[in-house]
């Protein structure tokens, strides 16, 4: 199968969550059980070199994910023309019964790819952050203990966005497929069409 059930699912309750404003879909663990180390043993230059990284790779995930969303959002308007285009050339592509269910196939392809490729864009997501705020209100006993505090959240935040991020590319890349199946389908359509004359 090209797509797993995990997958299926995840795509499902992406653009689910389209129509449900607020509802978030389940993620997959990308770290599997793996959890956030125990930092106790960590003196503070080692834990000074995890937050500056932290921070590093968090702003790079971040940038990556924007990068995606924007990627989607290109592919959402090169899906609104190749489909105007396939409708408004239905005449000049399609000759028969064999060659309209062939273009049929392509435009539910397309149909697919839009509507995945606008979840990747505007599904709720789920990005890992650390929230000045809230940690101002931790009371660690000293420098030391604040700064492994604060090394553990951002972990979490990265594991968090790389799961949103990894997400995200699923649902890109699986938009990208059906676009490509359809545009297939639709040249076939044409050849069929275009034998038939």
């Amino acid at each position: 199968m090209i797509f797993d059930k995990g997958e299926l699912r995840l795509i499902a309750e992406h653009i689910a969550s389209l129509f449900q404003p607020g509802r978030r879909p389940t993620m997959p663990a990308t770290y599997g059980t793996l959890e956030v180390g125990d930092l106790n043993a960590w003196e503070l230059p080692t834990v000074d070199l995890l937050l500056e990284e932290g921070r590093r790779t968090l702003d790079a995930i971040n940038g990556r994910f924007e990068n995606l969303r924007n990627r989607s959002q290109y592919l959402i308007g090169v899906l609104l023309v190749t489909i105007t285009a396939a409708v408004g050339m239905l005449d000049l592509i399609v000759e028969g019964p064999a060659a309209f269910l062939v273009w049929a196939l392509g435009i539910t392809s397309f149909g697919l790819a839009l509507i995945i490729a606008f979840a990747a864009f505007a599904a709720t997501a789920e990005l890992g952050s650390v929230d000045p705020v809230l940690f101002s209100r931790e009371k660690p006993d000293n420098h030391l203990d604040a700064a492994r505090s604060l090394a553990r959240a951002y972990t979490k935040a990265v594991m968090r966005t790389t799961t949103a991020l990894h997400v995200r590319f699923t649902l890109y890349r699986d938009a990208a497929w059906f676009f490509v199946v359809g545009v297939v389908f639709i040249a076939v359509a044409w050849g069929l069409g275009h034998a038939a004359r």
